[in-house]
């Protein structure tokens, strides 16, 4: 005799252990179960569950949006790291890591507080007559302008002078901003060493949660990812220190005015890729127009000259030997991260498109592979067969337009 009260539904604990009773297996818990979504329609189910997810998904955005900046904090100070990760290696077969971590980065504050000790003052000099030299740049320049654009000199002026303006109020933040960067540069400074010294036993950690058939793979994972993120760190400030130091000598031989603040300029100029060199040689332009120094024609000669060097010469020597990024892929990341966080995220997602590269392809890649069907070697066939296929048709004479094919 059914003692229940027609339309009550059955509780999920009752119909579970009605079927524990007979043997069957237990009902699964849905949405229907809930009390107030039980008699409403399929539709309305619907749009309730689109709301959570909707509501999750904003509210998921606003956590990403406040952990961004210490999240970005704490990665550039992973890359840092990585960078000196072979020094420190190399440190520790004469002394215990800590003190080879410490030692490393007093060394490194005594070389940049020397650096600044002894360029700043030169820097200071030659950055005031590269300003002397903005009003001869202005009368040089305003008759090509006047032939050649719309806009006339004065109204350039007139922008600059509102540019200028906007630069006074930053430089009365600029107190403020000048603590930030530092607060900044501390917390970098100390994260990235105590990265260093706790990586063994972090390593250790994240390998043993791996079980055994995939701990080889993600050894190799996190070894290639230390290895781009610390190559393209190295490379990138040896590149820059080369092209700075190549620059001075050159701008020096030349007699340009500014040399040092110029060479500065250039070295900077290799934090962007593809468009860095070409950039860095705009100041240099000008100040050959305004000063009237050096011919323009000979300083463009020189950058151009550079460019070459550091395409053929530094860019197989220093960043394939260090980085694993392609050319393209860094300056996506660059576009990305700087539309993103400006130029200090632009810098930041180079290493990280790096990092994501590799687990795309040591991981990702793979595990598609396995469940399509197709093996490593078939992937590599048909990767073969279409570059050869692609040279093949470059190799072969085009065919007049409109002809039929031959044969």
């Amino acid at each position: 005799l059914n003692l229940k009260r027609p339309g009550k539904p059955v509780s999920t604990v009752d119909s579970a252990s009605a079927a524990a009773r007979d043997g069957a297996e237990p009902r699964r818990f849905t949405l229907a179960d809930i009390p107030g979504l039980a008699p409403v329609s399929g539709w309305a189910r619907l749009a309730v569950i689109g709301a959570l997810a909707l509501f999750l998904a904003l509210a998921l955005e606003q956590l990403l949006w406040i952990i961004a900046y210490p999240l970005a904090l704490v990665f550039t100070a992973v890359v840092i790291a990585q960078g000196l990760a072979p020094v420190v290696q190399g440190m520790t077969r004469y002394l215990p890591r800590p003190v080879a971590v410490i030692a490393l980065y007093l060394a490194l504050l005594v070389g940049v507080a020397g650096s600044v000790w002894l360029l700043l003052p030169a820097l200071v000099v030659q950055g005031q007559v590269l300003a002397d030299n903005l009003p001869g740049l202005e009368v040089t320049l305003r008759a090509p302008v006047a032939r050649i654009s719309p806009v006339g000199i004065d109204q350039i002026s007139t922008l600059a002078g509102n540019y200028l303006t906007e630069l006074t109020t930053i430089v009365v933040q600029l107190p403020v901003m000048l603590i930030s960067v530092l607060t900044n540069l501390a917390l970098i400074f100390f994260l990235s060493l105590y990265w260093l010294i706790a990586q063994p036993s972090l390593r250790g950690w994240l390998l043993g949660l791996a079980p055994d058939p995939q701990r080889d793979v993600l050894r190799t994972v996190l070894d290639e990812v230390g290895e781009t993120v610390g190559g393209y760190v190295r490379g990138v400030l040896l590149s820059a220190l080369s092209i700075g130091v190549l620059t001075y000598i050159g701008l020096r031989a030349i007699g340009m005015p500014s040399p040092l603040v110029l060479a500065v300029f250039a070295g900077f100029g290799e934090l962007i890729p593809i468009l860095g060199p070409f950039l860095s040689a705009v100041p240099a332009l000008a100040v050959a127009l305004a000063s009237g120094a050096v011919n323009p024609l000979v300083v463009l000669a020189f950058y151009v000259a550079l460019q070459q060097v550091e395409s053929n010469i530094l860019v197989p020597l220093i960043m394939r030997g260090q980085a694993r990024i392609p050319p393209l892929l860094s300056l996506v990341g660059f576009l990305i991260g700087a539309a993103a966080g400006g130029l200090v995220g632009a810098l930041i997602a180079i290493p990280l498109f790096g990092a994501l590269r590799v687990i795309a392809v040591r991981m990702l890649v793979p595990a598609e592979r396995h469940l399509v069907g197709v093996t490593r070697a078939e992937a590599d066939a048909v990767h073969r067969e279409e570059v050869d296929r692609e040279a093949a048709d470059s190799a072969e004479p085009a065919e007049p337009r409109g002809a039929l094919p031959s044969g």
